[in-house]
C-alpha cells in the first residue's frame, strides 16, 4: 500500500532521549481487518480440537488471556489469529464499552476469533505492548466511543474503526512505553491478586473462628482460650439506634454527623472525631460498615441503620456480623430474621482478640485495595499524558 502523507505530533510526557515526532496514520493504513467466527451454529461449540478467543477475554484484557479461549472444531474457513494481532469488540449494550481493544500474544494454532468481534492484523511493524495501551488510552477511547451507533445495544463500524488515526513514534521508543505499561499492569494485577488472596483467607477465618450452625465453639481458636462460649439471641445484645434520615444529616466542618433527633451520636466537629457509643456499626441494604473514630464515614442513603452492642468492642461486633448475614438481600431488610439468629459468644478478652485479629485483617485488604487503586489511578494519568 502506497504511502499517504502523514502528520507529525508529540505526547506530553516522554522518555529521555526521545525527541523525535510521533507520526500520525489512519489505522487502515498500517494494517487490515478479518472477521470473527461466521457460519456457526451454538452445536458448533464446546468440542473440537480447535480453540477461539473469547468475547469476556477481548472486553476485559488489553492484552489477551491465552488461556481465555473455548473449544470449537477445526474449520479451514476460517481466519487464524496470529501473535500481534488486535482484537476489537463490535458491539455492546453501552457506547463506552464499545470497540474495546485487545492484543494477541499468544502463539497457538486452530486459533479463531468469536464472532462478536473483528480482527485487525498491522502491516506495519509496531510494539505489541505499545499498541495495547495505545488503543485503550483514553484520547483513542474518547474517538471510538464517538462512532458508537444504536438504541438498545451499540456497533461500531470497521470502516470508521480504520479511519482513526493511530498515533506512533520510533519502534525503540514504542517499546520503551509498551514495557513502561506492562511493568505498571504488573503491579495492579499483583495488588488486585493479593487484595482477592485477602478477602478469600478473611472468609474462611470467618467459617472457622466462629461456630457453625448447631455447634457452640469455633473450629480454631487463639491458643490461650479455653473457656466455653456463651449462646445468646442476637437481639438480646444488638438493638438498633434510631436516628434522622439522611437528608437531615447536619454537617459540621467536612464530614457528616449522625444524629438522632437533636442529639449527635457520632461525627466530626472542626475535623475532630466524637462518638456517644463505644460499640456501634453502621450498616444499609446490602453495606455493613464499622465505625472507627480515626476514619471520617460517609452516609450513603436513608436506608443506613445504626446498631448498638452490649458487648464491648465493636471490631467482633462487626466481624460476628459478616459471618451471620442472614442472606445475600442485605441486612437491613433482614433484621428482624438477624436478631433471632442464635449466636454464642466467648469471654471479653477472646472478643476483643478476634475483633483485633479481623481488624488488623481488614487493614491488610483495605491496603491492598488503596495500593491498587492508587495504581489504577497512576496507570490513567500516564496513559492520559503519554499518548498523542
Amino acid at each position: 500500500m502506497a504511502k499517504k502523507n502523514s502528520k507529525k505530533t508529540v505526547p506530553d510526557l516522554r522518555f529521555r532521549g526521545f525527541t523525535d515526532p510521533w507520526e500520525q496514520r489512519q489505522l487502515g493504513e498500517v494494517g487490515l481487518t478479518y472477521p470473527g467466527l461466521s457460519g456457526k451454529t451454538k452445536e458448533d461449540f464446546g468440542h473440537g480440537d480447535a480453540r477461539f478467543v473469547t468475547y469476556m477475554n477481548v472486553y476485559s484484557n488489553a492484552v489477551a488471556n491465552p488461556d481465555g479461549v473455548e473449544a470449537i472444531e477445526k474449520d479451514d474457513r476460517q481466519h487464524e489469529v496470529m501473535n500481534g494481532d488486535v482484537f476489537f469488540t463490535g458491539s455492546s449494550e453501552t457506547p463506552d464499552e464499545v470497540g474495546l481493544s485487545s492484543v494477541w500474544l499468544g502463539n497457538s494454532t486452530d486459533t479463531y476469533l468469536n464472532s462478536f468481534c473483528f480482527g485487525y492484523r498491522p502491516s506495519k511493524q509496531l510494539d505489541s505492548l505499545f499498541l495495547a495501551s495505545s488503543l485503550r488510552s483514553p484520547q483513542m477511547r474518547s474517538r471510538i466511543i464517538l462512532l458508537a451507533q444504536g438504541i438498545s445495544r451499540f456497533n461500531i463500524s470497521k470502516t470508521q474503526v480504520m479511519q482513526l488515526p493511530l498515533c506512533f513514534p520510533s519502534l525503540p521508543e514504542q517499546r520503551r512505553i509498551g514495557d513502561f505499561f506492562s511493568i505498571l499492569d504488573g503491579l495492579i494485577a499483583a495488588a488486585e491478586r493479593q487484595e482477592t488472596l485477602l478477602r478469600q483467607k478473611k472468609q474462611a477465618y470467618l467459617q472457622l473462628m466462629f461456630p457453625q450452625d448447631g455447634e457452640t465453639e469455633p473450629r480454631l481458636r487463639f491458643q490461650e482460650f479455653s473457656d466455653s462460649w456463651e449462646r445468646h439471641q442476637l437481639g438480646e445484645v444488638i438493638r438498633p439506634i434510631k436516628v434522622i434520615p439522611v437528608s437531615r444529616y447536619s454537617r459540621h466542618g467536612r464530614f457528616p454527623v449522625i444524629q438522632q433527633g437533636d442529639h449527635p451520636i457520632a461525627g466530626y466537629s472542626s475535623d475532630e472525631p466524637y462518638f456517644q457509643y463505644s460499640n456501634v456499626v453502621l450498616f444499609g441494604d446490602h453495606t455493613l460498615s464499622l465505625y472507627r473514630p480515626e476514619s471520617p464515614f460517609l452516609l450513603a442513603s436513608d436506608g443506613l441503620k445504626v446498631l448498638s452492642c452490649d458487648f464491648p468492642g465493636n471490631d467482633f461486633l462487626y466481624a460476628m456480623l459478616e459471618r451471620y448475614k442472614p442472606s445475600n438481600e442485605g441486612y437491613k431488610r433482614h433484621f428482624s430474621i438477624l436478631k433471632k439468629q442464635h449466636c454464642s459468644f466467648p469471654s471479653l478478652p477472646e472478643q476483643r482478640r478476634i475483633g483485633g485479629f479481623f481488624s488488623t485483617l481488614d487493614n491488610l485488604i483495605a491496603a491492598a485495595e488503596q495500593r491498587a487503586e492508587s495504581l489504577r489511578a497512576l496507570k490513567s494519568a500516564y496513559l492520559q499524558r503519554m499518548f498523542a
